[in-house]
């Protein structure tokens, strides 16, 4: 005799097959589409050792390519070919760049990017794009162009500095000063007015601070 608990576990048994069937169909599909498609998937693509400090090298990325606009550029804590990176007067777009070390720096171009995090060095290269800017650790970012990246910036440890000489915020971009976080104008060598325009000024954690360098 067949109870009804055998019954419910063979209907349990072919429903459990059949969404397998149908999930590595729907998979099979999704990836013919996507192939058919062009579909661009995002990857982390590493700077490494092996270096002359170009951008457009690809022996100097870890996939052997130089990155696109779908992929995170990554420049690994270790510091591995530190040096001041040359984009070689070229705008190179991302989808994020991640600079994880002080040592190094950028020059000579355009970064575009949907986000920016930095834990120090120095940037003369212009930051444009969508993206926010984010200054890490407790190094000194230092930024020397006439930036337009329109996400916004976040100082959560360190100092970020302006050259306003030559450096500036994206205009009316909201600025938010962390805790441990310093925001340094620094008009050394400056001639005119010490300008700055923002959106909003936010400090979190009840504190920040904001330095204005004239000498």
């Amino acid at each position: 005799m067949i109870t009804c608990l055998e019954v419910c576990g063979r209907s349990a048994q072919r429903l459990v097959s059949s969404l397998r069937k149908n999930f590595f169909l729907w998979c099979a599909v999704s990836i013919a589409v996507a192939i058919s498609q062009g579909t661009v998937y995002a990857e982390v693509n590493t700077w490494q050792n092996g270096g002359d400090l170009q951008w457009s090298t690809s022996g100097n990325w870890s996939t052997g390519a130089i990155p696109g606009s779908a992929d995170t550029a990554y420049f690994p804590i270790s510091g591995v070919n530190s040096g001041v990176v040359n984009l070689g007067g070229e705008t190179r777009t991302v989808s994020s760049l991640i600079s994880s070390n002080a040592a190094y720096s950028f020059t000579n171009g355009t970064l575009s990017a949907s986000s920016f995090s930095f834990y120090g060095g120095t940037v003369s290269a212009i930051l444009a794009g969508s993206g926010s800017l984010t200054k890490c650790t407790t190094n000194t970012l230092k930024l020397t162009a006439t930036n337009t990246c329109s996400g916004g910036t976040v100082i959560n440890g360190g100092t970020l500095t302006l050259n306003r000489k030559t450096g500036c915020l994206a205009a009316d971009g909201n600025l938010t000063v962390g805790g441990n976080g310093t925001f340094n104008m620094d008009n050394v060598g400056a001639s005119g007015s010490l300008t700055q325009q923002l959106g909003v000024l936010t400090f979190t954690n009840g504190h920040g601070t904001v330095v204005l360098t004239t000498s």
